[in-house]
């Protein structure tokens, strides 16, 4: 298997590395990508801050997965892993729980304990954090972040980057449109508009 960079060094990378070196057949982890250049050299959790993307070796195929936990910088991470000419990998911690009928987009990442239930179909360079539920036959579009906890019901759409927060709860047959965020504790109860904000209980725009 080829060797794994992990763009980013703040708290979610970290996890992503534990992530994967829980992982069977893990690949080997060259280190974080960090654009701080007084970082470079540091050791988080065992893994070495390599520096920037130019300062990886020419070797192809590299795996890349996106540590950023919101959704802009996530973006800009997976442009440059694109860019490199980095292939994402598909990161499942090995106590989360996706079903057979389920398919997963490639640089996802699939925190400990999260569960994606039947026939749902989640986008490339997801995070389903911990402790998450993305239930039957609902649509997850690329680059969202579902925060820990979230309970997303089924037949529910979560266009491209959403932002649910941790303990967000999305009831059946609701669409969340492109780049809204819903608060930590909302609870959604009708369809959101592309790029609004909503909080409370029931979820109401900010």
């Amino acid at each position: 298997m080829a060797d794994l960079v992990i763009l980013g060094a703040g708290g979610l990378a970290r996890e992503i590395a534990e992530y994967v070196q829980a992982m069977p057949d893990a690949p080997r982890i060259l280190g974080f990508i960090e654009y701080d250049a007084a970082r470079s050299g540091e050791v988080l959790n065992g893994v070495p801050i390599l520096g920037t993307l130019d300062a990886l070796p020419d070797q192809r195929p590299l795996l890349a997965v996106a540590g950023a936990g919101n959704v802009a910088p996530r973006r800009g991470q997976i442009g440059e892993m694109e860019a490199a000419g980095l292939e994402p990998m598909l990161v499942v911690h090995p106590t989360a729980v996706i079903v057979p009928s389920a398919a997963v987009g490639a640089g996802t990442v699939v925190a400990p304990t999260a569960v994606i239930s039947s026939n749902a179909r989640v986008g490339a360079h997801v995070l389903v954090n911990y402790g998450a539920t993305v239930g039957h036959d609902m649509r997850i579009g690329d680059c969202v972040i579902v925060g820990p906890g979230c309970r997303v019901s089924g037949w529910v759409t979560l266009e491209d980057d959403v932002y649910l927060g941790a303990g967000a709860v999305i009831l059946p047959k609701i669409t969340v449109g492109r780049g809204a965020v819903v608060g930590a504790g909302a609870v959604v109860t009708r369809d959101v508009p592309a790029g609004t904000t909503v909080v409370g209980v029931p979820a109401r725009p900010r």
